[in-house]
């Protein structure tokens, strides 16, 4: 492929994970990186739609109440290791339990030298998974999902900026699910917009698709898009990644969707992280960002 300048620039779209907003930025990186060994100019034409930084408020609380948490168990657990202890002393002493304690304090010893690293560890890690499993169920309350949506607009809006002719949505993940939902509602209104395709990767919309149809013998008033036509959409899935389930995305739900499987010859999150080292998806958003991706042979 000859080096040329994009005639349509891409906004990406992240899936749940760990950190700020501010701290989730170049997530793409290592696909961008791919990508601009042909286009090496993509850095002008790459969006990324940070939404994370509408939940930053909510991390930091859960870091505190985590902290809270963490602490407050250690400190419980050695004050109930002291009691034990002193109880037993409190019975006499024996060979047994000379033994006993001997052992117990060298026991202390190793767990006081290490607890500070494990509870630092435990602090340091378990926000972000919280942070990340939390992220759906977020976007399951309909005003921050309002919010989260706009700034994939603003997102797009930038890219629009570009003065290319037109842009190309990439969702990851959950990503997929908000870059979808997006468009579904653009084509709902019959607005206007800028983006000629959407590329989904490891999309969970089936299964997330299935709840929402659930929810809704709840709330009838409820709408479930399905369908972003005239707006092409390829989606790329792998059988080893879990968040998909395996499969591609049926066609009898959403409509005009063309699937592409891929091996990363990973497993569980493994797959589900490889979609950004995929030099086949690199490629394909490397055509679509100099060709019309509209019309473009995959």
């Amino acid at each position: 492929m000859s080096v040329k300048k994009p005639k349509y620039s891409v906004v990406v779209v992240h899936g749940i994970g760990a950190g700020t907003g501010e701290e989730r930025k170049g997530f793409s990186d290592r696909l961008k990186g791919l990508i601009e060994k042909e286009i090496p100019s993509v850095e002008d034409y790459w969006h990324e739609a940070n939404w994370e930084s509408v939940n930053n408020s909510f991390d930091e609380q859960m870091k505190s109440i985590v902290d809270d948490l963490l602490n407050g168990y250690i400190e419980k657990a050695f004050e109930e290791k002291l009691a034990y202890e002193q109880q037993v002393l409190k019975k006499g002493g024996n060979v047994i339990t000379d033994m006993a304690n001997g052992l117990r304090r060298l026991a202390d010893g190793v767990i006081k030298v290490n607890a500070p690293a494990v509870l630092e560890y435990l602090k340091a890690k378990t926000p972000g998974v919280l942070d990340a499993l939390v992220d759906l169920p977020l976007y399951w309350d309909a005003e921050r999902a309002e919010i989260i949506r706009s700034k994939v607009r603003e997102a797009i809006h930038d890219a629009d900026e570009d003065n290319t002719e037109g842009v190309v949505l990439l969702g990851h993940s959950l990503g997929s699910v908000i870059a979808f939902d997006v468009l579904a509602e653009a084509v709902e209104r019959g607005e206007d917009t800028p983006i000629k395709a959407l590329v989904t990767m490891g999309s969970p919309l089936k299964w997330v698709t299935d709840l929402r149809e659930s929810e809704r013998e709840l709330f009838p008033e409820k709408k479930i898009r399905t369908n972003i036509e005239p707006i092409r959409w390829v989606n790329f899935f792998d059988k080893e990644d879990p968040v998909p389930l395996g499969k591609k995305l049926n066609k009898t739900t959403f409509g005009e969707v063309e699937n592409v499987e891929v091996a990363s010859g990973k497993k569980l999150i493994g797959a589900h992280c490889a979609y950004w080292e995929n030099e086949m998806i690199a490629r394909i958003l490397a055509e679509m960002m100099i060709k019309d991706p509209v019309n473009l042979k995959i």
